[in-house]
């Protein structure tokens, strides 16, 4: 059953007939609605191409994109633009060719078929361009009937829209709030009332994120200069992992830069300089 308009569902096979599929956009930040299509996407082809484009107006670096989306999708193949990318036919005379070499130049790098199969698109502009890669077009959910959402949205909104943001991008929208201070001077007990007696914070579901430093040294008795880098990975993977279950909002009781300033402390010497 094909929908130009909506979903077109192909025959689903347990080995996919086609080799290489792509999907190209800006996933400023990937949102919910990407992750049906690139779904999709992987269930019809046998190597699925993610592209990320690359614009003058870049909220968030290409290249950042290309890592996160990577990670959250390992089974596919993420690559960003080098160059710039026309955005809208009127820019230039050769917008369709531009597209089609740079898109090519990605994917072949990469594979040894030197040929796109099919396009998978959410927009009208896959029909267009697929003609011009000379491949399959497979429109999916052009309506946005099932997810109508867009990254602009998010962007505009990111806590009114946080439910549609993918969660690897979640960090990166979050709102965190750093509480610094010496040793027992009431930063966890300041965060408990903030969070259990003000509106703001009761109403936005904070969550608070613990010092590791702190749970480490207490269990361990001692802390080594050896121990710093792991005092640094602990707390970001907690403010990131906090982050994708949290509703925009969290109240930190320590991060890189003050883990930064108590190695210099203890350690100066090892700890002079920290990237």
């Amino acid at each position: 059953m094909n929908n130009q308009k909506g979903f077109n569902l192909l025959p689903q096979t347990e080995e996919p007939e086609r080799d290489i599929g792509v999907i190209i956009g800006k996933f400023m930040p990937l949102h919910k609605g990407h992750e049906l299509l690139i779904n999709f996407g992987k269930k019809h082809v046998k190597q699925l191409f993610i592209l990320v484009d690359n614009t003058i107006n870049d909220t968030i670096d290409s290249k950042l994109r290309e890592k996160i989306i990577q990670k959250h999708f390992p089974d596919v193949k993420v690559l960003s633009f080098n160059e710039k990318m026309p955005q809208d036919p009127s820019e230039t005379n050769d917008f369709w060719n531009i597209w089609k070499t740079e898109m090519e130049k990605l994917v072949f790098k990469n594979t040894i078929n030197n040929k796109i199969d099919v396009l998978f698109a959410s927009m009208d502009y896959g029909e267009k361009l697929s003609e011009t890669l000379g491949c399959e077009f497979v429109p999916f959910d052009i309506s946005r009937s099932t997810l109508n959402i867009s990254a602009t949205e998010i962007r505009n909104d990111p806590l009114g829209n946080w439910k549609y943001i993918s969660d690897c991008f979640k960090p990166y929208f979050v709102n965190k709030y750093l509480f610094t201070g010496a040793e027992s001077t009431g930063k966890t007990t300041l965060i408990n009332r903030l969070i259990n007696e003000t509106d703001l914070f009761k109403e936005s579901l904070s969550l608070f994120v613990p010092e590791y430093a702190y749970q480490f040294i207490k269990t361990k008795k001692e802390l080594k200069s050896s121990d710093i880098p792991l005092l640094f990975s602990a707390q970001d993977t907690l403010i990131n992992e906090a982050s994708k279950t949290s509703e925009g909002v969290l109240l930190c009781d320590s991060s890189a830069i003050t883990t930064k300033a108590y190695a210099q402390q203890m350690f100066p010497q090892e700890y002079e300089e920290i990237p």
